[in-house]
């Protein structure tokens, strides 16, 4: 059976709020008229009233010995019922009479046959495409609401949900399974069986996450994907299957053991076998691209470091150079005829690696007067080469352009693999090539244009490695590197959209219009700054251009806001990380998420207590084996680790800690802290073990890893956070996270760091109806762009140098909408959309038009920066919130000695943020619920509790809270609030 808690069915709450009460339980005047009018006796017409009341919040009649007395006694109060008057039924006609007039009044038809046949399409729709029994529940519950039908009992929608889920799922599996040839039947079954000498199966090799970047592990990889791609392309197989049911039942085969998988039903195994090697061969694809740009990339920062070396030891290598060159002329001068000069020399340049190397010098030293490193590419790029060019022939490349002179160059050299010649005499076109290859590339042979086959090599693999990253070229049955305009809508068929989507974001619907729009927001941004420059005595312009603003010192806090905070600091209860995590728990129920990916009720002993345990123990990066040492045998690593696989995933930790950050958001203390419209984004750094596809070495941080990449609500709270590679351009999740964010908390102000001054992200922020508002550092690289060329200013004209090319707007506003419109569907995020987009993406008209949209709006934000003192103190307020999180965080991530994971499955590094993110907020919560009594407590006892002193507290306090020693673990199975978790009402002195 699924628990009830897990569905959207309507359950009355453990614990009713005063004003949860006061909103949804009492009767208006009409409903008051309406009880009277259809019972004459008091008793009747409280209990008709208390139906009604109940129906209107559930949607259905539950038990009259399951309604809890506060409702009861509110009712009672709120109608002028007398305190003594009871509640219920001696006759069951009457019950039956006052249930049908109550669904008369509302307008609602009875749970019968025709209420449970409307549930029933709606459960058999939604099981092509979903697996989950409470996303099937929730699904019939959302279509007889729609159709104003009384919910029927939940076992009743239960069952019903079962009873599809495994006709539907049968009837696919049986299709797949009756066109799985028996050769494939064969391989299939290969994978499950175990090697005699290691013990493991192919089926545990498919689920191996990525390993570090190294050659060996891309050869490696290589390797594994021809094994795959022996067992064929299982897409045609999979037509019959909603793309969301192949995940969820790769979903479902990649937390399986083998000895689990082996007691499905064949057609059930083959098809979940065929969905996990399908969903296998994609990341293997990403994987490799991945390791394939990250092996090009450091290549070229062996090059440049080599160049380096190269410009250190400069004089040293020329003298050495011209010894040479003096020891030939000799030979030439000294010698009777050509042979002796020929046999004089080789002798000098013997052996023949001497002339390598003395060929490689001179490049080198040629690659220091042009500051070029290219020539110095081939000597790192050598040991890659027949790897290299063997991922060219595995993998199926596309341009998503006109110009495919860069994949005619692959095939050129694939062609000519075995070739060892120094040069190439066939002409090619180089249209692909930048500038300095060029020059490196094509040399002169006497009257003859060649080819320097070993440059011609690296120009084309780190050309092609550059245009993977920015979208210009594709790989064929990828996800991460498809070609995103196979996700658009046609425009025939976007074209209706659009308007309500413009609504929507707050944009002119047509492109003469939103030119118009934004060429006026402009103009009045940069008229008004102009006029108020005189009265603006925080910014100076000098004679260049260069904006020059006084450093704002804040003032200190008051006396009072420090006695305040002393006062609340001193009064926190002592409590343990693992307390606070069991209090948010009890008050918001966020572990029914938790559970079997079935969505069955979990076969666990204790469930809620093992879920807290789970969430504590990678929260705090303990780990399996470190927690399970401090609770004295009750819980083993194996149990931990078979929880934290088969019952929580991402997308189930996400939910869980979206119910508490709402939790926290209703309580008023974060609404005096700030705006929850506004948002800080920004990133900090975790260290990892060194096998990770994800980790790099980071220079600014000094050690190996990635980053924890966060969106801390001005109200202190954590909405979102992931997990991302080190080296990553920030800026390109920065609108993913707010998309991602499903809380009552809506953001539509971003701050961030100075990474966000991106003008694709600028331009895409707006786009989609947010604000977009990063910490400016130097002024320099930015550029200002006047409206019109004719235009001048009279105070602030040196800040422009550049126009808006109002035309390429225009022109290309069908584009930026087909791109808007696929976002909104959610076939493309927007963090996929910006990595494509950066300014190496010469190529896409895409880029080109939302650059120029960003130039427009970064200006407008940069004049309002200047012009804005509460901004820039807003801003900078906010972005000192997040690096405050950042340290809180890590504080409660004690575990690990400071390492991240020793798994390098991103998967697992994604959910360890997420577990990270759920027990902050859990203390969060915990220290508002202590801090909201605390402040009512002082102001009773006379203390005055200013609204601009509470606003000065923080919820990041660690004093009091112990996170070390043996773990009490009794009673964490127990949910029952206490009056310690009950917020009482916080009045303030003004």
């Amino acid at each position: 059976m699924t628990a009830p808690h897990r569905t959207a069915y309507p359950r009355f709450p453990q614990r009713f709020a005063d004003h949860d009460l006061e909103a949804a339980d009492t009767p208006t005047h009409d409903e008051w008229l309406f009880a009277h009018r259809e019972a004459h006796v008091p008793q009747h017409q409280f209990s008709l009233l208390v139906l009604l009341k109940v129906f209107q919040n559930l949607g259905h009649f539950p038990s009259l010995t399951t309604i809890p007395f506060a409702v009861i006694d509110h009712l009672r109060q709120a109608a002028g019922f007398a305190a003594d008057l009871s509640f219920g039924y001696d006759q069951p006609r009457m019950h039956q009479r006052h249930q049908a007039a109550v669904r008369a009044y509302l307008g609602v038809a009875p749970a019968d046959a025709r209420a449970r046949r409307i549930a029933l399409e709606a459960v058999y729709r939604a099981a092509a495409v979903m697996d989950m029994p409470a996303d099937l529940i929730n699904v019939a519950i959302d279509e007889l609401l729609k159709q104003s039908c009384e919910l029927p009992a939940f076992s009743t929608l239960d069952r019903m949900a079962g009873h599809v889920r495994a006709q539907v799922n049968r009837r696919l599996c049986q299709e797949v399974e009756q066109q799985i040839t028996p050769t494939l039947a064969e391989q299939l079954a290969t994978l499950l069986v175990r090697d005699s000498q290691t013990g493991r199966t192919a089926f545990n090799a498919l689920k191996q996450p990525p390993k570090r970047p190294t050659l060996a592990h891309l050869k490696e990889l290589l390797d594994q994907y021809d094994g795959l791609v022996t067992l064929g392309d299982p897409a045609p197989l999979l037509t019959g299957l909603a793309q969301a049911k192949i995940t969820q039942f790769a979903a479902q085969a990649r937390v399986l053991d083998v000895a689990g998988i082996e007691k499905l039903s064949e057609p059930k195994r083959s098809t979940f076998l065929l969905c996990l090697v399908q969903q296998v061969q994609v990341q293997t694809r990403d994987q490799l691209i991945e390791m394939f740009r990250k092996r090009l990339a450091r290549i070229h920062v062996a090059a440049k470091t080599a160049l380096q070396d190269i410009r250190e030891g400069a004089q040293a290598t020329t003298e050495a150079m011209l010894e040479t060159f003096v020891a030939v002329l000799h030979a030439v001068d000294g010698a009777a005829d050509e042979t002796e000069v020929g046999k004089q020399v080789t002798t000098l340049l013997h052996p023949p690696e001497r002339t390598q190397s003395l060929l490689t010098t001179c490049e080198g030293l040629l690659a220091d007067r042009d500051n070029n490193h290219f020539p110095l590419v081939w000597q790192y790029y050598r040991s890659h080469r027949s790897t290299l060019y063997r991922l060219a022939r595995t993998l199926v490349f596309h341009s998503t352009s006109a110009d495919q002179s860069l994949l005619e160059a692959v095939t050129f050299l694939l062609d000519r693999q075995e070739r060892t010649a120094a040069h190439f005499t066939e002409p090619l076109s180089l249209a692909f090539a930048s500038e300095k290859w060029r020059k490196l590339v094509q040399v002169r042979q006497g009257t003859q244009t060649v080819l320097v086959r070993r440059h011609l090599e690296a120009c084309v693999f780190s050309t092609l490695a550059d245009e993977l990253k920015t979208g210009d070229v594709c790989v064929a049955g990828s996800a991460a590197y498809a070609d995103f305009r196979t996700a658009l809508l046609p425009w025939k068929e976007c074209e209706p959209l659009v308007p309500d989507y413009c609504a929507t974001s707050g944009i002119p619907a047509t492109a003469a219009a939103f030119v118009a729009h934004l060429r006026d927001q402009l103009t009045t941004t940069a008229e008004e700054v102009d006029c108020g420059y005189p009265e603006n005595d925080q910014l100076t312009i000098d004679a260049h251009g260069e904006p020059q603003l006084k450093r704002y010192q804040r003032p200190p806090p008051s006396p009072t806001a420090l006695a305040l905070a002393t006062a609340v600091q001193g009064r926190m209860p002592e409590r343990s990380v693992l307390s606070m995590l069991h209090r948010a728990v009890c008050r918001t129920g966020c572990t029914r998420h938790f559970g079997p990916r079935s969505g069955r009720e979990p076969g666990l002993e204790r469930p809620q207590e093992r879920y807290i345990l789970t969430a504590f123990a990678y929260g705090c990066n303990l780990g399996p084996r470190q927690a399970a040492r401090h609770m004295h045998g009750q819980i083993d690593a194996q149990q931990f680790a078979y929880i934290n696989r088969r019952h929580i995933d991402s997308r189930t930790l996400m939910a869980a800690m979206t119910d508490i950050i709402n939790h926290t958001h209703r309580c008023r203390l974060p609404a005096l802290w700030g705006d929850d419209k506004v948002v800080g984004a920004d990133g900090t750094h975790y260290r990892l073990r060194k096998n990770s596809l994800q980790g790099a070495y980071h220079i600014r941080y000094g050690s190996y890893g990635g980053i924890a990449y966060h969106h801390i609500s001005d109200t202190s709270i954590l909405l979102i956070s992931r997990f991302i590679a080190c080296g990553a351009w920030e800026a390109i999740y920065i609108i993913e996270g707010l998309r991602q964010n499903q809380s009552t908390i809506q953001p539509d102000t971003i701050h961030a760091d100075t990474q966000g001054q991106n003008l694709p992200t600028f331009a895409l922020a707006f786009l989609l109806g947010l604000k977009l508002m990063p910490r400016i550092r130097d002024w320099r690289d930015l550029v200002f762009y006047r409206p019109d060329p004719t235009t001048r200013y009279q105070h602030i004209d040196t800040l422009f140098h550049e126009t808006i090319n109002w035309e390429v707007i225009e022109t290309h506003w069908q584009d930026v909408m087909q791109v808007l419109i696929a976002i909104q569907q959610g076939k493309i995020s927007t963090a996929w959309l910006l990595r494509k987009l950066s300014s190496e993406s010469r190529r896409s008209r895409i880029y080109r038009v939302l650059r120029e949209i960003g130039r427009v709006i970064r200006t407008i934000f940069l004049l309002q920066y200047l012009a804005d003192l509460d901004l820039r103190i807003q801003i900078t307020a906010t972005t000192n919130k997040v690096e405050a999180f950042h340290q809180f965080s890590q504080w409660v991530f004690f575990g690990g000695d400071g390492v991240l994971l020793t798994s390098p499955d991103p998967e697992e590094q994604e959910k360890a943020m997420l577990y990270q993110g759920l027990v902050a907020n859990a203390v969060i919560d915990q220290h508002v619920v202590d801090m909201n009594r605390i402040l009512h407590d002082l102001r009773r006892e006379g203390m005055a509790v200013k609204r601009e002193d509470v606003a000065t507290l923080s919820p990041y306090l660690t004093q009091h809270i112990k996170r070390f020693g043996d773990y009490q673990i009794d009673g964490l199975n127990d949910m029952t609030l206490t009056e310690d978790d009950a917020v009482p009402p916080l009045e303030l002195d003004e």
